[in-house]
């Protein structure tokens, strides 16, 4: 993969790096010289529109994020990377867009954990992403750091009613290496190459992935191979049901119609169907206690929602898992809600210091 884009030299407040070497609409993100709460305000107002993003302020580990993008013709090139955020895209933001979008990413580093549109997924380095944004979408970023390209439907031919919303093909397989070494060759000429240059190499790699993707996109077939259909409704059955204590392999069974050895295959590779769904259920806690008021008992209350009724075991599962504790969490709303209020009354937001906004590339 290209070089990481680099970030420049530091100055002491967020700013977008000045323009004038770059033909093309482009966006980038410094946030050297901010403290850890200017960088995350910083952090979430680049993305507004686009996402709804929640960040944990943890003891352990500061927070840190870069973020350059271009628009190329009808494509957006992006590169990012964040130590850890969650991220959530609902039906207000599904419209803001000029255009109904699909997204390529391909990470370099880390892990994003999350389910769109009711189906769960998971993004690493090793697989391509191909998934439609104009759907409901929550996920859990660590140390993630990827590249993405987003395409309007139009220009790829996608169809939502016809074609699959999700598509994870190995970055190894025939089409994946094809897929890979076009979008190097793209990270490498921008930005030093002409414009000229990025627009056809741009257009060329538009047309790769509509005669590619959309044939496996259209091909039930394949599609059926890629993503395997059974694990797809057995994840989904599982998110649905996550708040139910009596969920279990044989209700899991009985309702999508798989056998036991199947569906302990399915989830192998997460040490299990236990520990894959007390994962799940850890990682909504994390979500509820990242943006829950501070409140006495609030540990208590949420652990016992996703079915966990001892509060010392939660605690020790949830340190094990995260590498912080549940009060760590639940202390990082309340610093960033403060920060918000204070900043949002001084009239001096350090979050309007990040003038051009990501979604400013799509409108």
């Amino acid at each position: 993969m290209a070089a990481p884009i680099s970030t420049p030299a530091p100055a002491n407040r967020a700013r977008e790096v000045p323009e004038a070497n770059y033909s093309l609409p482009h966006t980038k993100l410094d946030l050297e010289g901010l403290s850890q709460q200017e960088k995350m305000d910083v952090w979430r107002a680049h993305f507004s529109g686009l996402f709804d993003v929640s960040l944990h302020n943890l003891a352990h580990q500061e927070f840190d994020a870069s973020a350059e993008a271009y628009r190329i013709g009808q494509t957006v090139l992006g590169h990012y990377r964040v130590t850890n955020s969650g991220i959530r895209r609902t039906q207000k933001n599904l419209k803001l867009e000029r255009e109904d979008l699909l997204v390529l990413r391909i990470h370099l580093a880390g892990v994003t954990r999350g389910a769109m549109g009711g189906v769960s997924f998971k993004m690493e380095p090793g697989r391509l992403t191909l998934f439609d944004f104009h759907q409901d979408y929550q996920a859990s970023e660590h140390d993630a750091d990827f590249v993405s390209l987003t395409f309007p439907y139009a220009a790829l031919g996608y169809d939502p009613s016809k074609h699959a919303a999700l598509l994870q093909l190995p970055v190894d397989s025939a089409v994946g290496r094809v897929i890979r070494s076009n979008l190097e060759m793209l990270l490498d000429i921008v930005p030093p190459g002409s414009v000229n240059d990025a627009l056809t190499l741009a257009d060329g790699f538009v047309g790769l992935m509509k005669g590619l993707i959309t044939r496996d996109l259209r091909d039930e077939t394949v599609f059926r191979a890629s993503v395997r259909a059974r694990e797809v409704a057995v994840r989904r059955y599982i998110e649905q049901h996550l708040r139910e204590p009596e969920l279990n392999a044989d209700a899991i069974c009985r309702a999508v119609g798989v056998s036991r050895p199947v569906l302990y295959r399915m989830f192998s590779e997460d040490g299990g169907l236990r520990r894959a769904v007390t994962r799940m259920r850890l990682e909504r806690a994390l979500e509820d206690l990242s943006v829950s008021p501070p409140e006495r008992g609030a540990i208590g209350r949420i652990s016992k929602h996703w079915c966990f009724h001892d509060q010392a075991h939660f605690t020790r599962l949830f340190r094990s898992t995260f590498g912080f504790n549940p009060s760590e969490a639940l202390a990082s709303a309340l610093t960033m809600g403060a920060s918000e209020t204070a900043n949002d009354t001084s009239g001096g937001s350090r979050r309007r210091a990040a003038r051009k906004q990501l979604i400013d590339l799509y409108t």
